[in-house]
């Protein structure tokens, strides 16, 4: 028996790279997996600084002020409860232009200021990084457009280990290790590069990459996009059934029973403002994938037997997708492989 998930963070920065940028744009996202918290959110509030300016009236020749006393505390109030809400509207309207700066049309300079070159590195089933001097280690979101050293349209997968790639985006970069770059709109291969020449970077390879026990079904980690940022978070794994070969040749076959997931003690958190839409991104790509929703009311009441609804998970850019998810529900999602399958579960929670 082994325990559903794990909890942890993610907390996410933008910044901006590129050459003589300056600017800063966070965006604090908060994915909350199965833990001892059960989904609590907790958020740091910052009171904001306010600017006493009243002053006091002078006598009829002098420069100077002169105290009114008591007279003087109100216009101090009534300066600071105005300063304040100047204050708050300025921040709004800075926030609202920073939110833009990743949106709006650039310039064919601003594009090349804000374009970095780095090696592609890929490792695993399906894993990849980006180095380079510029922009450090990072994945990316591959874009349609992508050139090879002489200018042919290539797909990602005709990208080889070792390649140099001057890469065009919105210069902002999700600050995880590695870092995230999901505004990337054009590569280009600049220099071929050969396979040898990724070693050096074999180190970070083996920080973010650990061959998977054979003996255990792929992971599960669901991404969405809220109001705040995009979000990544580790489910917990439940009951599994699995056939693997062992370092001797034998074939083994694995059984693992858990509880219903509605009787889970622990179990990951998809805290959400709204509809969204689930990307479901396995450790080793199923071939096909279930899910079943149960009203969050029916938490703790799996000896009930409650039915669940079935729900459609689709292929949407080679990924399986839930859509149209919806806060106050439990998920359970059966990943299907050819030498067995695995349950995996989490909960949709609305954002306070």
């Amino acid at each position: 028996m082994e325990k559903n998930g794990n909890g942890t963070k993610n907390r996410k920065i933008f910044r901006l790279i590129g050459a003589g940028a300056v600017v800063i744009l966070v965006m604090a996202a908060i994915g909350i997996t199965a833990g001892k918290d059960n989904g609590t959110e907790r958020k740091g509030s910052g009171g904001k600084g306010s600017s006493n300016e009243g002053s006091g009236t002078g006598g009829n020749s002098n420069e100077g002020s002169t105290d009114k006393g008591n007279g003087n505390e109100g216009s101090n109030t009534e300066g600071s409860a105005k300063q304040v809400q100047e204050d708050n509207a300025q921040d709004q309207q800075r926030d609202g232009n920073m939110q833009n700066v990743g949106n709006r049309q650039r310039s064919p300079e601003e594009e090349e200021d804000n374009a970095v070159i780095a090696m592609y590195i890929p490792f695993g089933d399906g894993g990849h990084i980006f180095a380079g001097e510029q922009a450090g280690v990072f994945t990316a979101t591959f874009p349609d457009e992508i050139y090879d050293a002489e200018g042919n349209k290539i797909t990602k997968e005709q990208l080889v280990k070792g390649n140099v790639v001057k890469i065009y985006g919105n210069g902002m970069m999700l600050e995880s290790y590695p870092g995230q770059y999901p505004g990337i709109t054009r590569m280009e291969v600049v220099e071929e590069g050969k396979p040898g020449d990724a070693d050096v970077y074999q180190d970070v390879i083996d920080e973010i990459y650990q061959e998977p026990d054979p003996a255990e079904p792929p992971s599960l980690n669901v991404e969405y996009t809220d109001s705040l940022a995009i979000v990544t978070v580790m489910t917990g794994r439940g009951g599994y059934e699995w056939v693997y070969t062992d370092e001797d040749g034998l074939s083994n076959a694995v059984v693992a029973d858990a509880a219903h997931v509605l009787d889970w003690k622990e179990i990951a958190d998809i805290v959400i403002d709204g509809s969204v839409d689930l990307t479901l991104y396995f450790s080793s790509e199923p071939q096909e994938v279930e899910a079943v929703r149960y009203d969050s009311s029916l938490a703790g009441k799996a000896q009930e037997n409650p039915q669940g609804e079935k729900i459609s998970v689709e292929k949407k850019g080679g990924k399986f997708t839930i859509s149209g998810v919806t806060p106050g529900y439990i998920y359970n999602v059966t990943g299907i492989w050819e030498n067995g399958k695995a349950d995996y579960g989490f909960i949709t929670v609305l954002r306070k």
